[in-house]
């Protein structure tokens, strides 16, 4: 939980650096908690295990989730 939080953080300071706004990367970064959420859902239902490879794929998930809304 902790490296998801640093990672959603590293990721809303890229955004505030690209618009130089504040604000606006929570608009981007709203899109995050549903792709994490459906990817865990997709986890679970096809009984996964949530290991090391599961957390990195998360986490570019996290990164993707918010690269295409800019």
């Amino acid at each position: 939980m902790v490296i998801f939080g640093l990672s959603l953080l590293c990721v809303f300071l890229i955004l505030a650096a690209q618009y130089e706004s504040w604000t606006l990367p929570f608009s981007v970064l709203l899109t995050v908690p549903v792709a994490a959420l459906g990817a865990l859902a997709a986890i679970w239902l096809r009984g996964q295990v949530n290991n090391i490879y599961a957390q990195i794929g998360l986490i570019v998930l996290i990164g993707l989730a918010a690269r295409t809304r800019s």
